[in-house]
């Protein structure tokens, strides 16, 4: 048919099953001073506007835009829009951190994005159970896939909560984080070995000064603190945790845990907890109170423990009375604990208790004229009960005793060998048999 003009004042299409098509070998030109359509409008491939798309109310969303206008004014730019235009906030998905995947030859993925300084071959990198994260894989040829071993590509998919693992060149891996996660997982590229990585997992870790205020009472449960290095693979770093200085009792804790970042293992180390007494001025470093080694052996650098000798004649000694003592007068520092002098005096013999809890004491006593046939702990002045073992070296001398006794903060205690009739014997000088030591068993 030759061409032909014609004019249409009205067509309807009526129907009440199918589709109404109008087709074209051409092109369909709509030419007029308003095109008004009032229903949805669905177009199958490019939508090309001439000069500009108003929209009177409501949204125009869209998947991506080609150019790299973030803001209403450069969009007005980039994609020649009248300044009028306003660019509001899309509806997409929120991520806790993304990053951009490229990659250096066979041997890394390289990384740019959240928490990075430009691009960084293989980081390792620290996610949150419960969020989701994104992984633009931007590689050129590199699958990425998020799996349970470190550098094999034949490695165990992990897929919870993934979307697109072992995603290609072009795919955008996406990880929500189930809070049941194992601890550490890993990427992989599963052509190229080398290129891998550790994932690890955990809340996030803030740093600074943190107060936490209970009033009166504070409970605080099921607290995880772990220090991880991400440098090399047996190499620790510390963690530390500090009271303020205030009425309370102040506490210093810094445990080391060293941990592989390739494989996961975690190697143990030392727990030490300083302590400083209530009111009393700071001190740097605050003393060392108790150490838990990575085996599991406690020591207590100033548990109460004390080992006091004789050193010179003692003369005078009254062996027949109830409450006269053995006097040790000096301290060997060797065998006590450091502070051993704020607890125990060497004029008196007497042992001053600075926390209540059970002691164990061990008192030996060598005399050239006493010949004991009884002993006990004198506490607080007076004869203790349940304090008269039997002697070893009864009625001769050396003598020795061994008594354990729950003794009240602030009580003194001493000890004393008894011979019925002599009131001035004489305690000799000698490392081996004149002592007096105790120890807080707790």
């Amino acid at each position: 048919m030759a061409d032909k003009g014609f004019g249409i004042k009205e067509l309807n299409l009526i129907g009440a099953a199918g589709v109404p098509t109008i087709e074209s070998p051409n092109n369909l030109n709509l030419n007029a001073v308003n095109v008004a359509i009032s229903t949805d409008v669905s177009v199958g491939d490019t939508l090309k506007v001439g000069t500009g798309v108003t929209a009177h109310a409501g949204v125009i969303t869209a998947t991506s835009f080609v150019g790299t206008a973030s803001t209403a004014t450069a969009a007005a730019t980039a994609y020649a829009l009248d300044s009028s235009v306003t660019i509001g906030t899309a509806t997409t998905a929120t991520y806790a951190g993304s990053w951009v995947l490229g990659a250096s030859g066979m041997d890394h993925y390289t990384f740019t994005g959240d928490g990075l300084t430009g691009a960084v071959n293989d980081p390792d990198l620290t996610l949150q159970k419960g969020q989701k994260y994104i992984f633009k894989n931007r590689s050129g040829g590199h699958p990425f896939r998020i799996q349970t071993s470190y550098q094999n590509t034949s490695g165990t998919a992990y897929n919870t909560g993934v979307t697109n693992n072992s995603g290609g060149d072009g795919t955008d891996i996406i990880f929500e984080v189930p809070h049941d996660v194992p601890d550490i997982l890993y990427y992989q590229c599963t052509a190229h070995v080398n290129m891998s990585g550790a994932l690890k997992f955990g809340a996030a870790m803030e740093t600074g000064l943190k107060e936490i205020t209970g009033g009166t009472n504070l409970d605080i449960q099921n607290i995880k603190v772990k220090g991880q290095w991400i440098g090399g693979g047996s190499v620790g770093k510390s963690i530390e945790l500090i009271s303020g200085y205030d009425s309370t009792a102040k506490m210093v804790a810094i445990g080391y845990n060293l941990t592989d970042t390739n494989t996961g293992s975690t190697y143990g180390g030392d727990l030490t907890f300083h302590t400083q007494p209530l009111y009393a001025s700071p001190t740097t470093p605050i003393p060392e109170s108790m150490r838990i080694s990575s085996s599991g052996y406690v020591t207590k650098p100033k548990n109460p423990f004390f080992l006091a000798r004789r050193n010179g004649l003692q003369t005078g000694y009254n062996a027949n009375d109830n409450t006269s003592l053995v006097i040790c007068n000096y301290i060997e520092t060797s065998q006590s604990a450091s502070n051993a002098s704020d607890f125990y005096n060497t004029t008196t013999g007497l042992f001053t208790a600075p926390v209540t809890g059970y002691y164990l004491f061990h008192c030996s006593m060598l005399s050239g004229n006493v010949s004991a046939t009884g002993g006990w702990l004198v506490i607080d002045g007076s004869r203790a009960n349940f304090t008269s073992p039997a002697i070893a070296g009864s009625g001769g001398s050396p003598v020795s005793m061994e008594v354990m006794h729950r003794i009240t903060v602030g009580q003194t205690v001493g000890f004393k060998f008894w011979q019925n009739g002599l009131t001035s014997g004489n305690v000799q000088d000698n490392n081996n048999h004149t002592y007096f030591k105790g120890v807080l068993l707790g």
